[in-house]
């Protein structure tokens, strides 16, 4: 996974931990995630560490909040 992809995938991941859902969004979600999940899986631990670092220094109001960061946790342990 490209930096620039994996930044999309958390402005992304950002507007979902601020939208309030709703059943039609339900759907989405579950398609976006599961397609977070496959571009995760062809990426190595030292990319994702490493773009994770880049966009914690691009968002640093989102990628400091702990709200957001549980919010993170659970989609990286959700399959």
């Amino acid at each position: 996974m490209t930096r620039e992809r994996y930044f999309q995938w958390m402005r992304i991941w950002k507007w979902f931990a601020t939208t309030h859902s709703t059943p039609g969004l339900g759907n989405l979600y579950e398609q976006l995630n599961t397609m977070w999940h496959e571009d995760r899986k062809a990426s190595t631990a030292e990319e994702l560490a490493s773009h994770a670092g880049a966009w914690a220094l691009e968002d640093l109001d989102f990628a400091n909040d702990p709200g957001y960061q549980a919010y993170m946790r659970e989609r990286e342990s959700d399959r």
